[in-house]
């Protein structure tokens, strides 16, 4: 019977050693896991940052002249749609003012 029960004990405590190197084994993984998923973490808000800038520089661009940075045409009407309906809702008062400057490009340089 002590023999039976010597196994037995020695059964059990090698079931716990294995069990006490894969819970050790699992925990470095995770570890390393967590240290990867952080580091993709990090790079992933990079990109999306960098994404959001060059998209705020594409409307920029697209909305306004670059050698001046006053709104070009297609923006200057969008703005003043908005400000049409924002003058019938709110019964503000409303003024245009358009300037044309012929030859431009003499008076730029």
């Amino acid at each position: 019977m002590s023999t039976n029960l010597r196994e037995s004990q020695d059964k059990n405590q090698q079931a716990e050693d294995d069990l006490k190197k894969a819970k050790e084994n699992h925990e470095v993984r995770v570890e390393e896991r967590t240290s990867e998923l952080v580091e993709l973490t990090r790079k992933l808000v990079d990109e999306i940052s960098e994404r959001k800038h060059v998209e705020e520089r594409l409307a920029r661009i697209a909305t306004s002249d670059l050698l001046t940075g006053v709104m070009n045409r297609r923006a200057m009407f969008e703005q003043l749609r908005y400000q049409l309906v924002r003058h019938q809702r709110n019964k503000t008062p409303f003024v245009i003012l358009i300037a044309d400057v012929d030859h431009f490009k003499n008076i730029n340089h």
